[in-house]
């Protein structure tokens, strides 16, 4: 993963040394008269499962994890826009079990593309999302777990957005029950010792673990990697059946979203949308950049390496 100069690629934290970056903000940088960071909530969802055999990894072969970050402040704006955001789809959202907004049952509502367009230009989020090739995952020793790898990731680029723009973030997830502990102590790993990459600061405490269908924040996470995963696997049947993938890209739901993918510079590949492994996917790494790069709802800054 390191290019032929030594540098880790970007996210990796390549070329810096961990002790050059930069310190937490808080209480104390606030009384010095400093900027006040905010506290962003990044939620996460993913769509696929991480099998790796059988069924399981022909029906589904790609796993996307999705992270949906918003500030603090902007969580009750985000509440009331999303139980609009349901009625429109024709979902009693937040109300327990059967009324869950799911990407894969709503993708096909006419309604979706205008609907998320309005949401997402309410609450003005930050999106993450990082893609696994099952298929190759399957062929490696490396990595045992693809949905580790992905939650490995996402928290990587969650932290160094947050580096750069000088906040904090933490991670709010969907239960995973008997599994959430093992999250817990990798990601209490990943703030003691950092990733395979970089240390982890800017994103804090343990993941929390919540109800999807009461928390609104989650479930458009889960239409988030629905709908990118829909994208890429339809792109990678275009390529293969030889027509345009781009058009893949230009789907009105996709179009919805893309606009809140993280940008550094223009750039998406490899910051606001991460496919792993990057060398089997050249092919597509030109059409992320062609279609998607460009002004983001955020705007973002390079850190130099």
């Amino acid at each position: 993963g390191r290019s032929s100069d030594g540098r880790a690629p970007p996210c990796h934290g390549g070329g810096r040394g961990f002790e050059s970056r930069r310190p937490l903000c808080g209480i104390a940088s606030s009384l010095a008269g400093a900027s006040v960071c905010m506290a962003f909530l990044f939620y996460v969802d993913e769509s696929g499962n991480s099998d790796l055999k059988g069924k399981g990894l022909n029906d589904q072969p790609f796993l996307v994890m999705a992270a949906v970050g918003i500030q603090d402040r902007m969580w009750h704006a985000m509440e009331q826009s999303f139980l609009e955001f349901a009625r429109r789809l024709g979902v009693a959202a937040a109300g327990g079990a059967g009324s869950e907004v799911k990407g894969r049952e709503v993708y096909r509502n006419p309604t979706l593309p205008a609907a998320l367009t309005d949401l997402l230009r309410s609450v003005d989020p930050i999106i993450i999302a990082c893609v696994i090739d099952k298929p190759a995952f399957a062929h490696q020793n490396a990595f045992p777990d693809p949905y580790v790898k992905a939650h490995e990731f996402l928290v990587e680029r969650i932290d160094r957005w947050a580096e750069e723009r000088n906040e904090i973030a933490m991670i709010v997830m969907d239960s995973r029950g008997g599994d959430e502990d093992r999250m817990r102590r990798l990601h209490r790993h990943f703030l003691t010792h950092g990733t395979s990459y970089q240390r982890i600061r800017f994103c804090i405490e343990q993941p929390f673990f919540v109800d999807s269908r009461l928390t609104t924040g989650v479930q458009i996470a889960d239409v988030a990697a629905y709908i990118i995963g829909r994208a890429i696997r339809e792109a990678v049947q275009m390529h293969r059946d030889g027509q345009d993938p781009r058009s893949a890209f230009l789907d009105a739901r996709f179009a919805s979203l893309a606009p809140y993918l993280r940008k550094v510079q223009g750039e998406v590949d490899r910051y606001g949308l991460k496919i792993w492994p990057e060398d089997r996917w050249r092919w597509i790494r030109p059409l992320i950049r062609d279609v998607l790069s460009g002004p983001a709802g955020m705007p973002e800054e390079e850190i130099p390496f």
